[in-house]
C-alpha cells in the first residue's frame, strides 16, 4: 500500500454542508487494483472503493464488526453509493455535530444515499481546529489520475432552516401490504403534486440465516425532506428488527410532529406491536397503548365501519356500510379521539402533539373476505377517506 494526502486547515463548523464535484479514475482506471482516492473532513472518513465502483464510508472498529474479508484492514466500511468511473458527479456531505448526524448525497437527488444518526462528527483532533484532508492508497500497477473541484465548505447558521420554511411533503413508507392499501394514486388523485410526494420502500435485505424478517428500507429521508414534511404516512411499516426505522428516525418523526407535522400510522401484521414499536419513542406519541406482538385479531365476521364523528360522517358516503376483518386490539389513551369505529372496537384514533397531530388506523388488510358488505380498502370510497386521513391537518 502506498499513498499520500494533503491537508487544508478549515474552520470548525457544528452545522454545515461540505460540496465538491470529483472524477473517480479520470486517467489509468485499470491501473487501480484496490482503494483509491479519499476525502476527510473532521472526523468523518470517505474514500472511492476503486473495485467495487463505489463512496464508502470508513471508520475505526474492532476486529470482530470488520467486513468479512477485510480482517487485515485498519477499519470498518460503509456503502455510500455506487459511482461511475471517469464521470464527473456532484457530491455533498451534510453534518450536524450536536445532533450527530451525517447525510451523503451523489448527485441531485432529494434525499441522501446513506444517512448516520449518531456519528462522532468531531474528534478529539478537532478541539486544536478542523482539517479537510484529500489523499490516496492502495494497489496500483500505475499511475491513476483522480479530479476534485469546486469544493465548498458552507457552514449553517443554528438559527438557519435545512429546509423549506412551508410544509408542503408527504413521505410516504411503504411497508408490507402498501399494494392493498394502493395509498400513492389516492394521494395523488387528491391534488398532492408529484415533485411533493416522497417515496421509501420497505425492501429485503438479505434470506435470514434464522426466523427474523430481514427487511430495510431502500433509503432515508434527509434533513430537508423532514423539516418540509406536512404528513408522514408509515403503511404497515415495521420499525424492527434490525432497525429498519432506525431509531435516530423515530426521534425526528416526533420531533418533526411537535413541529407541525401529521404522523399517520396505517395498520397491519407488521407495524406497531409486531413491528417492534415498544420501548420505542414512538410508543410515548402513539394515541394508543400496544399490546405485545399479537395484538392484531383476525375477525370470524366482518366489523362494519361506522363514523364516530359528526365530521367524519359527512367525509364520504358510507351507504355500503364497508368492513374490516382484521384488527390491532389495542387501548386507546385517554386524551386520544376516537373518529371511525368497527362495531364498538376504536378504528381511527387521533391526538395532538404540540402542534402537529398523530393518527392512528387500527385495520388491517388481512382476514377472509365473503361475499357481502365491502372491505375498507376495497370500497370505491376509499381513496377519498385515505387521502382525508392522510392529508387532513386534523382541523375540527
Amino acid at each position: 500500500y502506498h499513498g499520500g494526502f494533503a491537508e487544508v486547515a478549515v474552520p470548525v463548523c457544528r452545522r454545515g454542508v461540505l460540496e465538491f464535484d470529483a472524477n473517480v479514475a479520470i486517467e489509468g482506471a485499470g491501473n487501480a487494483d484496490g482503494i483509491g482516492l479519499t476525502l476527510d473532513l473532521y472526523n468523518i472518513s470517505t474514500f472511492w472503493h476503486d473495485y467495487c465502483r463505489d463512496w464508502r464510508r470508513y471508520f475505526p472498529e474492532p476486529v470482530a464488526k470488520r467486513m468479512p474479508g477485510f480482517t487485515v484492514e485498519p477499519v470498518g466500511h460503509k456503502s455510500i453509493g455506487k459511482v461511475e468511473k471517469g464521470q464527473w458527479a456532484h457530491y455533498k456531505v451534510y453534518f450536524d455535530t450536536d445532533k450527530d448526524r451525517v447525510e451523503y448525497y451523489i448527485g441531485n437527488l432529494p434525499d441522501p444515499c446513506y444517512v448516520e444518526g449518531e456519528a462522532p462528527v468531531l474528534g478529539r483532533s478537532e478541539y486544536q481546529g478542523g482539517c479537510l484532508r484529500i489523499g490516496s492508497f492502495g494497489l496500483m500497477k500505475g499511475p491513476v489520475v483522480y479530479a476534485l473541484d469546486n469544493l465548498v465548505l458552507r457552514g449553517l447558521d443554528q438559527a438557519e432552516e435545512p429546509g423549506p420554511a412551508q410544509r408542503r411533503l408527504a413521505l410516504l413508507f411503504q411497508g408490507v401490504s402498501f399494494p392493498q392499501y394502493n395509498l400513492k394514486p389516492a394521494l395523488l388523485a387528491a391534488g398532492l403534486k408529484e415533485t411533493d410526494l416522497r417515496v421509501y420502500m420497505l425492501d429485503f435485505w438479505r434470506a435470514a440465516p434464522y426466523p427474523e424478517n430481514m427487511f430495510k428500507l431502500d433509503q432515508l429521508p434527509g434533513s430537508d425532506s423532514l423539516a418540509g414534511a406536512k404528513a408522514i404516512i408509515l403503511v404497515d411499516m415495521p420499525a424492527g428488527p434490525n432497525q429498519i426505522l432506525p431509531d435516530f428516525l423515530l426521534r425526528d418523526f416526533a420531533q418533526q410532529v411537535h413541529d407541525g407535522a401529521h404522523l399517520v400510522v396505517l395498520g397491519g401484521l407488521f407495524t406497531l406491536g409486531k413491528g417492534r414499536f415498544q420501548n420505542t419513542v414512538m410508543e410515548k406519541i402513539l394515541p394508543v397503548t400496544l399490546d405485545g406482538k399479537w395484538e392484531v385479531r383476525v375477525q370470524k365476521e366482518p366489523l362494519p365501519v361506522v363514523a364516530a364523528s359528526a365530521k367524519m360522517a359527512g367525509i364520504v358516503d358510507w351507504s355500503a356500510r364497508p368492513a374490516v376483518y382484521g384488527l390491532h386490539q389495542v387501548e386507546v389513551k385517554p386524551e386520544a379521539e376516537v373518529l371511525l369505529k368497527a362495531g364498538d372496537r376504536p378504528l381511527l384514533v387521533r391526538q395532538r402533539l404540540g402542534r402537529g397531530l398523530v393518527t392512528v388506523f387500527l385495520g388491517t388488510t388481512c382476514g377472509e373476505i365473503r361475499s357481502g358488505p365491502p372491505a375498507l380498502w376495497q370500497w370505491q370510497e376509499w381513496p377519498r377517506l385515505a387521502s382525508f386521513l392522510a392529508l387532513s391537518d386534523g382541523a375540527p
